[in-house]
């Protein structure tokens, strides 16, 4: 151990300085822990000095916000041509499959998936307490081409077609900023509740606007109001 080190304290003491920093960049620490951290720190200048580059990081992690990196021109022309690339190969592998799919059920899917992103974005409850038929609430039904569908927007809607459609052919894609728009919704807990059938998630993040229920915008992934 070094003299420093022996003068300011145990090697206990400086662990738990250097975590206590930390911990004080996200919230303010009890009084108790924040007086002895402040007295450690007066007298140990290596702990005082970790604690002034976590202060330096975290000065330097939220100028990100306002230094967004802005892609290249071309991103769109070179993600079309390889994605068109790759569509065409796979459309050589399986064209004798294609011509005995049916098209009216993928014609189907896509307007419902359609539906379903207009609902969500938009902040909607899709199951409003107002809407009773039978013993309990039920989904609101909406008309569109392929038929009248359902929209599904908080957990429990998501856990009620589970039951109906227990196979697991049927998953989930868990976007974190669609059920995250919903203020009811955890996205966390709803990845744990229904592991077994989330077979992709899309991380994204979106900010509640305060005091304005359904009202949201898209925000930077590490800042918004999902804890990612």
């Amino acid at each position: 151990m070094s003299p420093l080190f022996a003068r300011a304290g145990s090697t206990a003491d400086h662990d738990r300085a250097r975590d206590l920093a930390a911990a004080r960049l996200d919230d303010r620490l009890p009084g108790a822990d924040d007086a002895w951290l402040e007295d450690h720190l007066a007298g140990c200048g290596d702990c005082a000095a970790a604690a002034a580059e976590y202060d330096e990081q975290r000065l330097s992690l939220r100028a990100f916000r306002l230094d967004l990196p802005v892609p290249p021109r071309d991103l769109w022309a070179r993600t079309a041509a390889a994605i068109e690339a790759e569509g065409a190969a796979r459309t050589r592998r399986s064209a004798w499959r294609m011509r005995a799919f049916p098209l009216a059920p993928v014609a189907g899917l896509m307007v419902v998936a359609v539906a379903v992103g207009v609902g969500l974005l938009n902040g909607r409850s899709l199951f409003p307490d107002s809407t009773v038929k039978g013993d309990g609430p039920m989904p609101t039904p909406i008309t569109v081409a392929a038929a009248e569908v359902e929209i599904l927007s908080r957990a429990e809607d998501v856990e009620r077609l589970f039951q109906a459609v227990p196979s697991p052919n049927s998953g989930l894609t868990l976007c974190t900023g669609s059920f995250g728009s919903c203020i009811h919704n955890d996205p966390a807990q709803m990845l744990e509740q229904f592991a077994d059938r989330v077979y992709f998630v899309h991380f994204r993040n979106v900010t509640h606007v305060p005091g304005k229920e359904g009202s949201f915008y898209e925000s930077n992934h590490l800042f918004g109001s999902v804890d990612m």
